[in-house]
């Protein structure tokens, strides 16, 4: 769906947070007590995680595996979650087109803004055509690219909005270190970026209201693994612990907006 249902599902789960799903996966053996484990993790978590991520080019590339991923997140959308896949694509591949017509298996995909409009141009008639979100991977490092490419996103946003402030051409930032730029550039423009913690930085992603932007977070911390035994309330826990930690640093941040 567009970014309208991004935004109605950070409103009823409480904070703008995506489960990073691929991760759990990943640290989920394969045997055959896989697919049941998975639908622990988003059955703990669907309720207090606005969206599901996941990184396809982590995955072996075979139809079993991506078959199974699939199955996933179809049963993530019957809980009503909000799924992003990153395929890191450099075309608009068959799988990538499928996705986006595919109305059970995600709500929006990653691109390449540096790959040109002939590429990004197509994802936006689809977005707009099937009601899906595109985000834009955005290099900030480079400053004259970054105001070519910017302005590039300013134009295709344009062309995509539907019955919310914000556009469903948003940005993927792989850090939040020059947020505030991106979003004084892109104000009608959602951003996601992962968040290996919650930090102060991760807040310039977000307008003065505390909207506008994604935290991809992790279930697991650094050197930690899942407690099978306990799947469910440790993932649970872990999806609390992060919509206590980004609404405690948004608070600050609408604090000294007030102040």
């Amino acid at each position: 769906m567009s970014v309208s249902y991004l935004l109605e599902r950070i409103k009823n789960c409480g904070a703008p947070i995506a489960v990073d799903l691929g991760e759990a996966i990943l640290n989920i053996p394969c045997d055959e007590k896989r697919n049941e484990r998975v639908k622990t993790v988003i059955d703990a978590t669907a309720s207090r995680a606005a969206a599901f991520y996941i990184d396809i080019s982590l995955f072996n590339n075979t139809a079993a595996e991506h078959g199974f991923l699939y199955d996933s997140l179809r049963y993530a959308k019957e809980k009503g979650a909000y799924i992003i896949l990153d395929f890191k694509a450099l075309s608009y591949s068959e799988e990538v087109k499928k996705c986006m017509e595919d109305s059970a298996a995600c709500d929006a995909v990653t691109a390449c803004a540096y790959l040109g409009v002939e590429y990004i141009q197509p994802l936006v008639f689809a977005a707009n055509k099937f009601s899906k979100s595109v985000f834009l991977y955005l290099n900030t490092e480079d400053s004259s690219g970054f105001s070519a490419f910017s302005d590039l996103i300013q134009l295709l946003a344009g062309q995509a909005f539907g019955t919310a402030k914000y556009s469903n051409i948003g940005v993927f930032l792989k850090n939040a270190d020059d947020a505030a730029k991106v979003r004084e550039k892109l104000q009608n423009c959602m951003i996601i970026t992962k968040a290996s913690k919650i930090s102060s930085d991760i807040v310039d992603c977000f307008d003065d209201e505390g909207n506008g932007a994604l935290a991809i977070v992790s279930l697991l911390k650094q050197g930690k693994e899942f407690d099978f035994e306990n799947l469910y309330v440790d993932s649970r826990r872990a999806a609390e612990r992060n919509v206590r930690a980004i609404n405690k640093t948004l608070f600050r941040k609408s604090t000294v907006i007030q102040i």
